[in-house]
């Protein structure tokens, strides 16, 4: 039996607070289930084929050993990075090796002596000898001063091993290196693959206050970068011998470079689906094999037909995977998932007083430990599509929950329509994104709700408004955030998705080399952050929903009271140069001064943006930083402001018709007794439920579903192309049928 294209949506539960159907629901929280399953933070379930191993924080690379026997893993994430080796018929570790920092990926020699390491930051490639599963240091293969910026991802090693070819990520370049000749000048050549020589980071001015908090540094840091919108970011790249062509994937431009391995030079440029990542060269494969990281799920396609591939349906696997290998006998699969098998609390976050020296135990970077999964296949092809139709009905039984649509009764004289099509009777909807905190840290005290008393660090008497605004509509003691930090956060809050860029950048940026892996998110690198659907103002826009932006991605004026930028050109002219955005040194009262000058200007001119979205990010505090408000005082004003424009808005003539959603973009700077994705989340209007707390299980793409309901958007979704070459000596390609949900192409 067979399965055409994928058919699975990113179509989250809405926010059923805006009426009321969540009563009489069972409480569902992340983590096991009774029924063996285990339930994320994004709504989704993991019900694993195989068996699983932990290896470390976010495996994102396996090499199988070309005896069969071993796969060597890499993960680098936010902690320490090692390659592990694997018995893959076993399904158990054999060795451990730190290695210093890398990036992406690992690959053996033909023969298996030797494995070759993508060093990163360093500017290096280490090689190791391979001895019967151990891993001994062999040579570490300098590129180019460590001081420059080119960055090793992507590698492949020549049939002889006299050649090395290296992606190098941010230098926007291939390399080629002669492991005959290492140490000789001429030994590493270049090839620029952008459409200008990359320049260095510009140097933060000497003169800026002083701040102990790592990520306002980050993002002062971004603005300083020179970002050229055609930087390709270099990143995978597969080595074809017999037609003497090199394949570099070029993460940011939609497209493949073909390089002439002989004149190294480019010859062609093959166009693609956004973000093209891993590749695999393959002349008689029978099946594809696609890790989907965001549905959890390897997508089998049939491609033994050149021109007519299609997809035999899913296997469900671990949370997040980011790479499949096939075993040299081609009866398993080894699967590395990102973000391993279950979510988790985090108790011991980040709290004062507790474990001050860093690192703080439960961080959420250091949270999760990956996975790789071991999957046999059947040999028989009968056998086989009969365990594709088994695991195909298990991936979509992990999907989230889906409102009954149908049930007109349910829905009649809802607010949120059930198609975007539909009318509602909410025409104006005010988006508004604070920064890191958790449910337990502001809400614990309160008895309404799933609170912690002891992790509640900003209680009533610090946050009044937020607790009067919980108690006055509706609690929502369930609410998660996709996110593990403010990286990821913005782009799941602006587009209930982050691309694999940022997802892989982020650990990096933030727990290692920060001039080196700049701050991936919030406009700053739009072609290569940027996903396929869009951002919620190009649904706007498309739809023809009048949309202006308070400080998201905009570049604040040189001083306090100057105009503004916008990041992005779909913003250009949707957005106030006045309203001040990421500025810890800023007052949020100012900003929400400024919001409310905006509602009483609307009111004055009879209409105001059907869509506004409003930054209030001084929840964020700067920890201890000499010269600035405390965190209490910085939550205190941030409450202050929050109500402050919830008053404005219920007394103008706009509240009839008007939705306030509020949500952080993360949760990553505290602690939650439940998991450490829960976070603080409103819906404020006439027509939301009252005084009645709901404990139905959404998250941050649940409410920009319901906003994209309500003002009749189409849904921002995720895609991927597969892409079959037929006559690669003549550097042609040939695009086939797009499928949904995936990051991958086939060569």
């Amino acid at each position: 039996m067979s399965f055409r294209a994928a058919v699975t949506i990113t179509l989250f539960a809405t926010l059923t607070s805006v009426a009321g159907l969540a009563h009489g629901q069972a409480v569902r929280t992340p983590g096991p289930q009774p029924d063996g399953s285990v339930l994320l933070p994004t709504q989704w379930s993991l019900r694993p084929a195989g068996r699983q191993i932990e290896v470390g924080d976010f495996p994102v690379s396996i090499a199988m050993h070309p005896d069969g026997r071993y796969a060597a893993v890499l993960h680098c994430g936010h902690g320490p990075h090692e390659v592990i080796v694997l018995d893959v018929e076993a399904g158990k570790t054999v060795s451990r090796t730190t290695v210093e920092e890398a990036l992406y990926e690992i690959t053996f020699d033909a023969q298996g002596r030797l494995l070759y390491v993508s060093g990163s930051s360093g500017e290096t490639v280490r090689r190791f000898r391979f001895e019967d599963g151990a891993l001994v240091p062999d040579a570490v293969l300098p590129l180019r001063p460590a001081a420059a910026r080119g960055v090793p991802a992507g590698i492949a090693v020549s049939q002889d091993g006299g050649l090395l070819y290296v992606a190098n990520l941010w230098g926007h370049a291939a390399s080629r290196v002669d492991l005959r000749r290492i140490g000789a000048p001429d030994s590493v050549r270049d090839l620029s693959l952008g459409a200008r020589r990359p320049q260095p980071p510009r140097q933060p001015v000497a003169d800026a206050a002083p701040t102990d908090d790592p990520s306002i540094t980050k993002r002062a840091e971004q603005l300083l970068e020179h970002v050229d919108p055609a930087q390709p970011h270099p990143y995978a790249c597969v080595l074809d011998e017999p037609r003497q062509r090199l394949y570099v994937s070029l993460w940011a431009l939609a497209a493949v470079a073909v390089i002439d391995t002989e004149t190294w030079r480019e010859v062609a440029r093959w166009r693609v689906e956004e973000h093209p990542n891993e590749m695999l060269l393959a002349a008689d494969g029978q099946r594809l094999f696609v890790a989907n990281a965001n549905i959890n799920a390897i997508t089998v396609f049939d491609v033994s037909e050149p021109g007519r591939s299609r997809s035999l349906g899913f296997i469900p696997v671990g949370w997040y995977p980011t790479s499949v290998r096939l075993s040299t006998a081609r009866d398993k699969l080894v699967v590395a998932n990102g973000k391993g098998r279950i979510s988790d609390s985090n108790r011991n976050g980040p709290r004062p007083g507790f474990n001050a020296e860093p690192p703080t135990p439960d961080y959420i970077g250091r949270l999760f430990q990956g996975t790789v999964g071991f999957i046999d296949l059947p040999a028989d092809d009968a056998a086989f599509d009969r365990r594709m139709a088994e695991w195909t009905a298990q991936a979509f039984s992990c999907r989230p929950p889906v409102p009954a649509r149908d049930d007109a009764v349910a829905w009649e004289g809802h607010p949120i329509p059930r198609d975007r099509t539909d009318n509602s009777p909410i025409t104006h909807v005010i988006y508004i994104v604070k920064e890191n905190r958790t449910y337990d840290q502001i809400l614990g005290d309160m008895p309404e709700g799933r609170g912690d008393p002891t992790l509640c660090l900003f209680p009533e008497r610090v946050t009044p408004n937020h607790h009067a605004l919980a108690r006055e509509f509706v609690p929502l003691d369930n609410f998660y955030v996709e996110s593990e930090v403010s990286a990821d956060g913005h782009e799941w809050s602006m587009a209930a998705y982050a691309t694999h860029f940022v997802e892989k950048q982020w650990p990096l940026s933030y727990g290692h080399s920060r001039k080196k892996f700049p701050y991936p998110a919030e406009g700053g690198f739009d072609a290569a952050a940027r996903p396929a659907g869009g951002y919620l103002w190009d649904r706007a826009i498309a739809a023809g929903v009048s949309v202006r932006s308070y400080g998201e991605w905009i570049n604040n004026g040189p001083g306090p009271d100057g105009p503004g930028t916008a990041k992005v050109k779909a913003l250009e002219g949707r957005f106030d140069p006045l309203f001040r955005g990421f500025d810890m040194r800023y007052s949020d009262l100012k900003r929400a001064e400024r919001f409310i000058a905006e509602v009483r200007r609307f009111e004055q001119e009879g209409e105001m943006p059907r869509l506004q979205i409003v930054r209030l990010p001084n929840d964020h505090t700067s920890g201890s930083s000499p010269g600035l408000p405390t965190p209490t005082s910085y939550l205190a004003e941030n409450d202050l402001a929050l109500g402050r424009i919830v008053e404005a808005v219920s007394r103008s003539r706009f509240w009839p018709t008007t939705a306030i959603f509020v949500v952080e973009d993360d949760a990553q700077n505290g602690s939650d007794h439940i998991d450490a994705h829960r976070t603080v989340a409103f819906c404020i209007g006439p027509h939301v439920r009252r005084r009645e707390v709901d404990s139905t299980l959404y998250s941050t793409s649940s409410m920009l579903r319901t906003i994209e309901l309500i003002l009749g958007l189409i849904a921002m979704t995720m895609t991927m192309t597969v892409i079959t070459t037929n006559d690669i000596d003549q550097d042609k390609r040939s695009a086939r049928r797009p499928y949904r949900h995936g990051c991958g192409i086939l060569v």
